[in-house]
């Protein structure tokens, strides 16, 4: 109830107080620097069906009133929410610094990745996704597919997961964390977590072993993709290239994959499909062919290999360019939840009042299906709502339907 509270607060018009002349000065050019920041930068010249114009004047009157510099960042951020699925962010100066923070080795050492659930038809949590061997969270005992529903006897509330994210990665050996921690066995426990001195995270290598009682390849990429392993995993795909075997698949899971655009991960599109397989276009317009160039692999025929990928709210990045380039090209059937749509390169401008815009400057679309990934992600194939903490690793339905569906295929083949 009192998340929901706070999401109707969000919601409604800042409350005018007195403000000093000069911050309703400051207030009123930095929002008029944004909104033409926006109005020529943004990616999207449609600006998703919102009449940018009108947007404008109807911001500009409540601007006017008298309202602090917190009502005015909020403001301005219910202004960008106005163009759907936009992927532009708007970061205080305060957020910027704790940017920097959390991109520090500290974040490496603290080694716990998580996601966000914190709408209104979730019940606020981080979802645990991954923790690296040897990082601070594994010494306090954290696994994936727990969830933290409180740090420091805070609950984590509706619109405030990205918050509860970086706090939980800026812990020091000093300060501590106390987080309220839930299995997906509904059991609950406070565990205590401190970037110690004797932590030292191991970069976490890539998953990949035949499956019990099949000739299915399993495949799993941690968020932190380690360089390292691709070597022998490139040495595991061609041992199974060689095998025998009438039943032949693989199953690529992607769904904690929160790779950079550019990650190693794209090297392996080669193996199962080539050509021209995105359409990168920029703010101008323009457009330029992404294009794959196929090794010889045994792999690329579907019908002497099905390949299934494993997605989710979680998989970004390189994780939804390699599964949306084998679903356009017919070459792996995606089974999960959709993408958000994290493909974008982006640009930064810093505005007056020393907060900064993040501006989507391009995004790829699909060759055969025109799907704008950066826009609206990955959709599946096959839909399956299970969440990544209402699962163990000894219990996981979304691997049984992907292997389940790898052995449909071949048994409706003639």
């Amino acid at each position: 109830m009192f998340g929901c509270q706070k999401y109707q607060a969000l919601n409604s018009p800042p409350t005018p107080v007195y403000t000093p002349p000069d911050t309703v000065r400051a207030n009123q050019v930095t929002f008029e620097v944004l909104w033409q920041e926006i109005s020529v930068g943004y990616l999207r010249k449609d600006f998703g069906g919102t009449d940018w114009e009108q947007v404008h004047d109807s911001y500009s009157k409540q601007v006017e009133q008298s309202i602090s510099p917190e009502a005015f960042q909020q403001l301005m951020e219910e202004m960008i929410a106005e163009i759907p699925n936009s992927g532009i962010r708007l970061q205080t100066r305060r957020e910027r610094i704790n940017d920097v923070l959390v991109t520090s080795p500290n974040r490496e050492r603290v080694g716990v990745y998580t996601g966000v659930r914190d709408s209104i038809d979730d019940e606020p949590r981080l979802i645990i996704l991954h923790v690296s061997q040897g990082s601070a969270a594994a010494i306090a005992g954290l696994k994936p597919h727990e969830s933290i529903l409180a740090i420091n006897e805070r609950p984590i509330e509706v619109g405030n997961g990205k918050q509860a994210q970086d706090e939980l990665r800026t812990i020091t050996n000093e300060n501590p964390i106390e987080l309220l921690v839930e299995t997906p066995m509904g059991e609950r426990r406070l565990v205590v977590v401190s970037a110690q001195s004797n932590s030292s995270p191991l970069n976490s290598p890539i998953e990949n072993r035949i499956l019990p009682n099949s000739d299915i390849l399993y495949l799993k990429f941690p968020p932190n993709e380690s360089r390292n392993s691709i070597n022998e995993l490139a040495t595991s795909i061609e041992r199974f290239s060689v095998r025998s075997g009438e039943h032949k698949g693989i199953i690529v899971d992607l769904r904690v994959m929160t790779g950079e655009r550019r990650s190693s991960l794209l090297q392996f599109l080669s193996l199962f499909t080539n050509g021209v397989v995105f359409n990168q276009i920029d703010v101008d317009g323009n457009s330029e062919d992404i294009t794959i160039s196929g090794m010889e692999s045994g792999l690329q025929d579907e019908r002497l290999v099905p390949v299934v990928v494993l997605v989710g709210p979680d998989t970004a990045g390189a994780g939804e360019i390699f599964s949306a380039a084998l679903q356009d090209q017919g070459r792996a059937i995606i089974i999960g939840q959709p993408t958000l749509g994290e493909v974008e390169e982006i640009t930064t401008k810093f505005l007056p009042n020393g907060s900064r815009l993040i501006l989507p400057t391009t995004t790829l679309v699909t060759v055969k299906g025109g799907r704008d990934i950066g826009e609206l992600g990955v959709e599946p194939d096959i839909f399956n709502p299970i969440e990544y903490d209402q699962l163990t690793s000894q219990n996981d339905p979304v691997l049984n339907l992907g292997v389940q569906t790898i052995r449909d295929i071949f048994a409706s083949r003639p």
